[in-house]
């Protein structure tokens, strides 16, 4: 199934039968779903609170959660920084934004073309960068066996996803480059002139080791 397969399919498959998409891991895979797990578990164990950004869900069902940011950004004042503002169910890049105050956050989600549900995410204002001064992520592939008991595998060939633009802190000038600020493949490909972004992890590990990272732990 290229969506998640529904409960009624699943009960019907062949006992040794494989699926590549869980049911209901859009429960998980979800940007507002997700970060909402996350608060919740953080409430729960606290040490949960450094996985992800601060975050807030943003849309015409959830006005508490608008509140709560402008909340914030009174309370931060100069210190607030900027928020990266990503329509929930994205993909490649497409359709995030960065804003600088709450009040553009207010401006981009009052536009026509506005997502009707978003995740807005408070965003680092220093990201780890290699010697080109690029911002990177990576993409790393897991097949979940089973749930309860939890088994899992990571596969070590995953890779490292480069911006094509050197990164600089948000300001009114760099606001909207995608290709400083994003490091998805959709977006930083047309910008590297047809060649790939991505490097294989095991060239990412002498790199990261001259910044002074424990790769043996990573």
């Amino acid at each position: 199934w290229d969506e998640p397969i529904r409960r009624a399919h699943l009960l019907m498959l062949p006992v040794r039968a494989r699926i590549n998409r869980f049911n209901a891991m859009v429960r998980v895979c979800r940007k507002v779903c997700c970060a909402r797990l996350l608060r919740s578990c953080a409430k729960l164990y606290p040490e949960c609170d450094m996985l992800s950004p601060r975050s807030w869900w943003v849309g015409a069902a959830w006005p508490a959660e608008m509140e709560r940011h402008q909340r914030h950004c009174e309370r931060a004042g100069a210190d607030a920084g900027a928020f990266i503002v990503k329509p929930d169910n994205g993909c490649q890049g497409e359709g995030i934004s960065l804003v600088r105050s709450h009040a553009e956050l207010r401006e981009l989600m009052a536009r026509p073309d506005a997502p009707q549900r978003a995740l807005v995410q408070e965003y680092l204002p220093a990201p780890l960068l290699l010697e080109d001064g690029r911002k990177f992520d990576l993409r790393l592939y897991v097949i979940l066996v089973d749930a309860a008991p939890l088994r899992a595998f990571l596969s070590a060939r995953g890779v490292a996803r480069f911006a094509s633009h050197p990164w600089a802190p948000v300001d009114a000038a760099n606001q909207h480059d995608a290709c400083m600020h994003l490091s998805n493949s959709s977006v930083n490909a047309p910008a590297a002139q047809g060649l790939s972004n991505k490097v294989a992890l095991e060239r990412l590990w002498p790199a990261l080791e001259k910044r002074g990272c424990d790769v043996r732990a990573l």
